[in-house]
């Protein structure tokens, strides 16, 4: 956690002071725990501010990654206001069923003994072919909805030459 939160701080901002303050506190932290009371009320009179702001900030930090850890971390009054409205907004504006397409490539346009193929003639109603909230039009898939998609191909080549140029 110290070091997330040493990777986390501005380089530009680490000063040797600082580095200092963290030394510091770990050095308390051994002979006694950084929430004594009797350690607070020393550690008010004796450590200048930016060593306080460093350790406040090193605690926040080591709060939020043990509530983490925990899988409870409490969501920002705001944020959680804003997911509810996003979360509203996707559901009302969700499709019944998610854009898809699985296209099977028409070989029948495909010349015999050619190597490079252009991939834009495809069955859209044949086999396993299918199609949900999208067209299919001139070589061109269209998709009724914005957002992002992920795009894959699955290519298998099941037809063999025999020429002898292989």
């Amino acid at each position: 956690v110290v070091l997330m939160f040493l990777f986390q701080m501005d380089p530009t901002r680490i000063s040797k002071e600082h580095a200092h303050c963290v030394r510091t506190l770990f050095g308390h932290q051994e002979s006694t725990d950084l929430h004594d009371a009797s350690f607070e009320s020393q550690e008010a009179k004796l450590m200048p501010e930016s060593c306080r702001s460093v350790k406040q900030a090193l605690q926040r930090a080591v709060q939020r990654e043990v509530q983490r850890a925990m899988g409870r971390t409490p969501p920002r009054p705001e944020k959680a206001a804003m997911e509810a409205l996003g979360l509203e907004l996707y559901k009302r504006n969700k499709p019944e069923k998610q854009p898809f397409a699985h296209l099977i490539i028409d070989d029948k346009n495909i010349p015999s003994g050619t190597r490079k193929v252009n991939l834009t003639s495809w069955h859209h109603d044949k086999g396993q072919a299918n199609l949900s909230n999208m067209t299919f039009h001139d070589g061109k898939l269209i998709v009724n909805q914005d957002g992002f998609y992920y795009l894959y191909a699955n290519i298998c080549f099941r037809h063999h030459e025999t020429s002898g140029n292989l």
